[in-house]
């Protein structure tokens, strides 16, 4: 859609747009597959910026696989982060691990952010760690939740069956967390025939 059409429904003015999270997709930049130089999905970060530049948000998001880094020896990182700072974006980026934040996953991400606000920007935090990590400095986070602990509130079904009820009352503050706001009744546990 034309970015002047979004403006224009929506009454809005180019800067009134606080935030923008996005990415462009990254199988050209990841590390599993071929990263072929000219897939064009790797020119998409252009449309990104683009979109940056015709709604001109305070504050942006860019996400992307940490293969980003390495592509062009470096060099393309260093392309997009230059044409984000030349729209007048205090830009920094960082890699992180959603595990390192209570995710029952083992997910790294860079993620890219750019402000135009007058007062920098900090990363989260981690609240979380790896549980063989020794690191004395560290001891105060929590251990990595694993995906067992994250879903062993849900009842086992065999192929072609659902269940609307969970096994259990919530076993950990992730599931609690998890239950806030969300149905009763369980919603989308079934497994396919087989």
């Amino acid at each position: 859609m034309d970015l002047k059409i979004l403006l224009k429904i929506y009454k809005l003015k180019k800067g009134d747009i606080d935030l923008i999270v996005g990415g462009p997709p990254c199988q050209a930049f990841s590390t599993v597959g071929k990263r072929l130089i000219d897939d064009p999905r790797g020119q998409l970060f252009q449309e990104y910026y683009r979109v940056l530049e015709e709604l001109n948000p305070k504050v942006f998001l860019f996400e992307n696989v940490k293969g980003l880094l390495s592509m062009q020896k470096g060099e393309l990182l260093k392309t997009i982060l230059s044409l984000f700072e030349s729209l007048g974006y205090k830009v920094k980026y960082e890699v992180l691990n959603s595990a390192d934040y209570g995710v029952p996953q083992i997910r790294e991400r860079v993620i890219i952010i750019g402000t135009k606000l007058h007062q920098d920007f900090e990363y989260p935090n981690k609240t979380h760690r790896n549980s063989d990590d020794n690191n004395i400095f560290k001891q105060d986070l929590k251990p990595y939740l694993t995906l067992s602990e994250a879903i062993n509130d849900l009842p086992f079904i065999k192929s072609n069956e659902e269940s609307f009820e969970y096994s259990s009352k919530y076993n950990n503050e992730f599931q609690k967390l998890m239950r806030i706001k969300a149905p009763k009744k369980l919603m989308d546990h079934n497994a396919p025939k087989k």
